[in-house]
Protein backbone atom coordinates (compact mmCIF):
# COMPACT_ATOMS: atom_id res chain seq x y z
CA UNK A 1 0.00 0.00 0.00
CA UNK A 2 2.97 2.29 0.53
CA UNK A 3 3.68 1.97 -3.18
CA UNK A 4 0.17 3.23 -3.91
CA UNK A 5 0.63 6.35 -1.79
CA UNK A 6 4.10 7.00 -3.23
CA UNK A 7 2.79 6.69 -6.79
CA UNK A 8 -0.12 8.95 -5.94
CA UNK A 9 2.28 11.50 -4.52
CA UNK A 10 4.44 11.26 -7.65
CA UNK A 11 1.44 11.90 -9.90
CA UNK A 12 0.44 14.97 -7.88
CA UNK A 13 3.95 16.38 -7.93
CA UNK A 14 4.23 15.60 -11.65
CA UNK A 15 1.29 17.93 -12.27
CA UNK A 16 3.41 20.66 -10.67
CA UNK A 17 6.49 19.75 -12.79
CA UNK A 18 8.40 17.98 -10.03
CA UNK A 19 9.75 14.59 -10.99
CA UNK A 20 11.66 11.76 -9.26
CA UNK A 21 15.44 11.77 -8.95
CA UNK A 22 15.62 9.07 -11.64
CA UNK A 23 14.71 11.67 -14.28
CA UNK A 24 17.71 13.93 -13.63
CA UNK A 25 19.35 13.16 -16.98
CA UNK A 26 16.11 13.91 -18.88
CA UNK A 27 15.69 17.25 -17.10
CA UNK A 28 19.33 18.23 -17.72
CA UNK A 29 18.93 17.36 -21.41
CA UNK A 30 15.73 19.44 -21.53
CA UNK A 31 17.41 22.46 -19.91
CA UNK A 32 20.36 22.11 -22.30
CA UNK A 33 18.13 22.04 -25.40
CA UNK A 34 16.05 25.01 -24.21
CA UNK A 35 19.22 27.01 -23.57
CA UNK A 36 20.60 26.11 -27.01
CA UNK A 37 17.33 27.16 -28.66
CA UNK A 38 17.32 30.48 -26.77
CA UNK A 39 20.98 31.05 -27.73
CA UNK A 40 20.24 30.33 -31.39
CA UNK A 41 17.31 32.75 -31.29
CA UNK A 42 19.49 35.53 -29.85
CA UNK A 43 22.17 34.94 -32.49
CA UNK A 44 19.58 34.90 -35.29
CA UNK A 45 18.14 38.23 -34.11
CA UNK A 46 21.62 39.75 -33.84
CA UNK A 47 22.55 38.48 -37.32
CA UNK A 48 19.35 39.89 -38.80
CA UNK A 49 20.08 43.27 -37.24
CA UNK A 50 23.66 43.18 -38.56
CA UNK A 51 22.48 42.33 -42.07
CA UNK A 52 20.00 45.22 -42.02
CA UNK A 53 22.72 47.63 -40.91
CA UNK A 54 25.04 46.25 -43.60
CA UNK A 55 22.43 46.86 -46.29
CA UNK A 56 21.94 50.41 -45.05
CA UNK A 57 25.71 51.02 -45.11
CA UNK A 58 26.00 49.61 -48.63
CA UNK A 59 23.08 51.75 -49.86
CA UNK A 60 24.63 54.83 -48.25
CA UNK A 61 27.99 54.01 -49.84
CA UNK A 62 26.33 53.60 -53.25
CA UNK A 63 24.66 57.00 -52.92
CA UNK A 64 27.94 58.60 -51.90
CA UNK A 65 29.66 56.94 -54.88
CA UNK A 66 27.08 58.43 -57.25
CA UNK A 67 27.60 61.88 -55.73
CA UNK A 68 31.36 61.48 -55.98
CA UNK A 69 31.07 60.50 -59.65
CA UNK A 70 28.99 63.59 -60.34
CA UNK A 71 31.33 65.84 -58.33
CA UNK A 72 35.00 64.79 -58.63
CA UNK A 73 35.98 67.20 -55.84
CA UNK A 74 33.70 65.48 -53.32
CA UNK A 75 35.32 63.38 -50.62
CA UNK A 76 35.29 59.66 -51.13
CA UNK A 77 32.94 57.74 -48.86
CA UNK A 78 34.51 55.34 -46.37
CA UNK A 79 34.13 51.65 -47.23
CA UNK A 80 31.17 49.83 -45.65
CA UNK A 81 31.72 48.16 -42.31
CA UNK A 82 32.81 44.57 -42.37
CA UNK A 83 32.80 41.84 -39.79
CA UNK A 84 35.30 42.10 -36.98
CA UNK A 85 36.26 38.43 -37.30
CA UNK A 86 38.81 36.81 -39.57
CA UNK A 87 36.25 36.35 -42.33
CA UNK A 88 34.65 39.74 -43.22
CA UNK A 89 31.48 38.01 -44.43
CA UNK A 90 31.02 36.31 -41.05
CA UNK A 91 30.44 38.98 -38.42
CA UNK A 92 31.59 38.67 -34.85
CA UNK A 93 28.21 39.13 -33.16
CA UNK A 94 28.25 40.46 -29.63
CA UNK A 95 25.71 38.01 -28.19
CA UNK A 96 25.78 37.07 -24.49
CA UNK A 97 26.44 33.41 -23.76
CA UNK A 98 23.52 31.81 -21.95
CA UNK A 99 24.24 29.33 -19.18
CA UNK A 100 22.31 26.11 -18.69
CA UNK A 101 20.28 26.45 -15.47
CA UNK A 102 21.02 24.03 -12.67
CA UNK A 103 18.62 21.38 -11.43
CA UNK A 104 16.99 22.14 -8.07
CA UNK A 105 16.28 19.32 -5.61
CA UNK A 106 13.05 18.92 -3.69
CA UNK A 107 12.15 16.55 -0.85
CA UNK A 108 8.52 15.56 -0.41
CA UNK A 109 6.70 15.18 2.89
CA UNK A 110 7.09 11.43 2.52
CA UNK A 111 10.85 11.88 2.38
CA UNK A 112 11.25 11.06 -1.32
CA UNK A 113 13.71 12.91 -3.58
CA UNK A 114 12.33 14.95 -6.47
CA UNK A 115 13.65 17.49 -8.98
CA UNK A 116 12.14 20.73 -10.20
CA UNK A 117 11.51 20.85 -13.92
CA UNK A 118 9.57 24.09 -13.55
CA UNK A 119 9.22 26.37 -10.55
CA UNK A 120 5.81 27.57 -9.39
CA UNK A 121 6.64 31.04 -10.72
CA UNK A 122 7.28 29.65 -14.21
CA UNK A 123 4.03 27.68 -14.16
CA UNK A 124 2.10 30.78 -13.07
CA UNK A 125 3.76 32.88 -15.79
CA UNK A 126 2.68 30.37 -18.42
CA UNK A 127 -0.88 30.31 -17.06
CA UNK A 128 -1.32 34.09 -17.22
CA UNK A 129 0.26 34.40 -20.68
CA UNK A 130 -2.54 34.18 -23.28
CA UNK A 131 -2.01 31.68 -26.06
CA UNK A 132 -2.01 33.11 -29.60
CA UNK A 133 -5.30 32.81 -31.41
CA UNK A 134 -5.49 30.41 -34.32
CA UNK A 135 -6.52 33.22 -36.67
CA UNK A 136 -3.51 35.33 -35.66
CA UNK A 137 -1.13 32.40 -36.08
CA UNK A 138 -2.57 31.55 -39.48
CA UNK A 139 -2.39 35.18 -40.61
CA UNK A 140 1.29 35.40 -39.64
CA UNK A 141 2.11 32.15 -41.40
CA UNK A 142 0.25 33.11 -44.57
CA UNK A 143 1.39 36.73 -44.60
CA UNK A 144 2.39 37.61 -48.14
CA UNK A 145 1.56 34.13 -49.53
CA UNK A 146 -1.86 33.99 -51.13
CA UNK A 147 -1.33 31.28 -53.72
CA UNK A 148 -1.75 27.58 -53.08
CA UNK A 149 1.89 26.88 -53.91
CA UNK A 150 3.03 29.37 -51.26
CA UNK A 151 4.41 32.00 -53.66
CA UNK A 152 3.63 35.65 -53.21
CA UNK A 153 0.83 37.16 -55.24
CA UNK A 154 2.26 39.84 -57.55
CA UNK A 155 1.05 43.35 -56.84
CA UNK A 156 -1.58 44.65 -59.21
CA UNK A 157 -0.48 47.63 -61.30
CA UNK A 158 -1.90 50.99 -60.37
CA UNK A 159 -4.91 51.73 -62.53
CA UNK A 160 -3.86 55.36 -63.02
CA UNK A 161 -0.36 54.44 -64.08
CA UNK A 162 -1.70 51.69 -66.32
CA UNK A 163 -3.97 54.14 -68.14
CA UNK A 164 -1.09 56.54 -68.65
CA UNK A 165 0.97 53.74 -70.17
CA UNK A 166 -1.73 52.65 -72.57
CA UNK A 167 -3.30 55.82 -73.93
CA UNK A 168 -1.42 58.84 -72.68
CA UNK A 169 1.64 60.45 -74.10
CA UNK A 170 4.72 60.88 -71.86
CA UNK A 171 3.87 64.55 -71.36
CA UNK A 172 0.33 63.74 -70.27
CA UNK A 173 1.66 61.07 -67.90
CA UNK A 174 4.02 63.57 -66.29
CA UNK A 175 1.25 66.12 -65.89
CA UNK A 176 -0.96 63.47 -64.29
CA UNK A 177 1.80 62.52 -61.88
CA UNK A 178 2.34 66.15 -60.90
CA UNK A 179 -1.39 66.54 -60.35
CA UNK A 180 -1.46 63.51 -58.08
CA UNK A 181 1.44 64.92 -56.06
CA UNK A 182 -0.39 68.21 -55.61
CA UNK A 183 -3.53 66.37 -54.54
CA UNK A 184 -1.53 64.34 -52.03
CA UNK A 185 -0.08 67.56 -50.57
CA UNK A 186 -3.55 69.09 -50.32
CA UNK A 187 -4.95 66.09 -48.44
CA UNK A 188 -6.30 66.98 -45.04
CA UNK A 189 -4.09 65.85 -42.15
CA UNK A 190 -5.91 65.75 -38.80
CA UNK A 191 -4.30 67.37 -35.80
CA UNK A 192 -2.67 64.90 -33.41
CA UNK A 193 -3.76 65.56 -29.84
CA UNK A 194 -1.66 63.96 -27.11
CA UNK A 195 -3.66 61.94 -24.59
CA UNK A 196 -3.22 59.23 -21.98
CA UNK A 197 -5.86 56.84 -23.31
CA UNK A 198 -3.41 53.98 -23.91
CA UNK A 199 -1.87 54.45 -20.46
CA UNK A 200 -5.30 54.20 -18.87
CA UNK A 201 -6.16 51.12 -20.93
CA UNK A 202 -2.98 49.39 -19.67
CA UNK A 203 -3.91 49.84 -16.00
CA UNK A 204 -5.31 47.07 -13.82
CA UNK A 205 -8.25 47.13 -14.12
CA UNK A 206 -8.33 48.92 -17.49
CA UNK A 207 -9.92 52.35 -17.55
CA UNK A 208 -11.77 54.26 -20.25
CA UNK A 209 -10.65 57.71 -21.48
CA UNK A 210 -12.59 59.35 -18.62
CA UNK A 211 -10.74 57.25 -16.03
CA UNK A 212 -13.64 54.97 -15.13
CA UNK A 213 -13.04 51.24 -14.59
CA UNK A 214 -14.07 49.08 -17.54
CA UNK A 215 -13.85 45.87 -15.48
CA UNK A 216 -14.71 45.01 -11.92
CA UNK A 217 -11.64 45.52 -9.68
CA UNK A 218 -9.81 42.31 -8.72
CA UNK A 219 -11.66 40.42 -11.45
CA UNK A 220 -8.37 39.64 -13.19
CA UNK A 221 -6.25 37.08 -11.36
CA UNK A 222 -2.72 38.33 -10.76
CA UNK A 223 0.44 36.23 -10.97
CA UNK A 224 0.93 36.38 -7.20
CA UNK A 225 -2.61 35.12 -6.67
CA UNK A 226 -2.06 32.22 -9.10
CA UNK A 227 1.15 31.27 -7.26
CA UNK A 228 -0.76 31.33 -3.99
CA UNK A 229 -3.51 29.09 -5.43
CA UNK A 230 -1.00 26.59 -6.86
CA UNK A 231 1.02 26.35 -3.65
CA UNK A 232 -2.11 25.90 -1.56
CA UNK A 233 -3.44 23.22 -3.92
CA UNK A 234 -0.17 21.30 -3.72
CA UNK A 235 -0.05 21.56 0.07
CA UNK A 236 -3.65 20.32 0.38
CA UNK A 237 -2.90 17.28 -1.82
CA UNK A 238 0.28 16.34 0.04
CA UNK A 239 -1.26 16.89 3.49
CA UNK A 240 -4.24 14.74 2.53
CA UNK A 241 -1.91 11.96 1.40
CA UNK A 242 0.00 12.02 4.69
CA UNK A 243 -3.23 11.89 6.71
CA UNK A 244 -4.66 9.05 4.63
CA UNK A 245 -1.43 7.09 4.83
CA UNK A 246 -1.32 7.52 8.62
CA UNK A 247 -4.94 6.42 9.01
CA UNK A 248 -4.37 3.39 6.78
CA UNK A 249 -1.29 2.35 8.76
CA UNK A 250 -3.20 2.69 12.03
CA UNK A 251 -6.07 0.67 10.60
CA UNK A 252 -3.65 -2.10 9.59
CA UNK A 253 -2.17 -2.15 13.10
CA UNK A 254 -5.59 -2.30 14.75
CA UNK A 255 -6.80 -5.07 12.46
CA UNK A 256 -3.56 -6.98 12.99
CA UNK A 257 -4.12 -6.99 16.74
Amino acid sequence: MDTFFEDFEGENLGAFKRFPEEQRERIIALFTKETEDAQAKLEAEALKKWEEEKKQDEARAADDAKKAAADPKAKKAPPPKKGAGKDPDKPNLDVPKLEVPGVTDFESKMGRKYLYERKIEEIAEKLITPAPLDEETTAKENEGTDREDGTETPAEPDSKLDVSKKGETPAEGEEGAEGEEEEAKEEFLPDVIANDHLDKAALQPPKDPEGEDTLVPDLLVSKDRIIEILEKALEVCLDWLIVEKGQYNQKCIDEGK
